[in-house]
């Protein structure tokens, strides 16, 4: 089995080394030396993206992400016969719906509702077991009253995502806005009786 593409890179393991010790100036340089040395590898800009949260500084997290995104949605339009994955330019695969669903994550943090939501549902055509873009699907289609889609989107995730008793609540509570108690009741329940 080969690395994880961190791994194996040595710059790449040496700025998530500064990062994950503090040293975030550091870090910075270095992810932007790998980004220098090759503008089209997406990991130093999801890092990128970590330390922005990590900062409270979203709106920068989000460009970093964004510039994955556009990176990633140019391979898939090369690559147009995979749908899943893009290879990056040490033949390693690099799953689209992640980026997708993290940058859809912070735009709905932000309200920036419209582009997460479509984002989110982007995640989920790319990989149906995108836990992180359903839940956001649910959440941003339940709240917007677009209840019967959020439904759907629950009905036809996989087992974990059913599991999530915020998801059951979210759904719940938007049953019981648009006056379906009963089926509120029923998602309430199962979101209860999660272990």
């Amino acid at each position: 089995m080969a690395k994880p593409y961190w791994k194996s890179d040595k710059h790449l393991r040496e700025a998530i080394s500064d990062h994950k010790n503090g040293r975030i100036e550091s870090a910075f340089k270095k992810y932007d030396a790998i980004i220098d040395s090759n503008p089209e590898n997406v990991f130093p800009y999801r890092y990128i993206a970590s330390l922005f949260r990590e900062l409270n500084r979203n709106d920068l997290a989000i460009d970093a992400l964004q510039a994955a995104h556009s990176i990633l949605s140019k391979r898939k339009n090369i690559h147009s016969g995979r749908q899943d994955h893009n290879v990056d330019h040490d033949g390693l695969f690099f799953t689209d719906s992640s980026i997708s669903s993290d940058l859809a994550s912070l735009l709905a943090i932000e309200q920036r509702n419209v582009e997460a939501l479509s984002l989110a549902l982007e995640a989920i055509e790319d990989n149906q077991f995108d836990e992180q873009a359903r839940e956001i699907s649910i959440y941003l289609l339940s709240n917007s009253g677009k209840i019967e889609n959020a439904i759907e989107i629950f009905e036809t995730a996989p087992e974990t995502v059913k599991t999530k008793y915020s998801v059951c609540l979210a759904l719940a509570i938007s049953l019981i806005r648009a006056g379906r108690t009963e089926e509120a009741i029923k998602y309430r329940n199962m979101g209860l009786e999660l272990p």
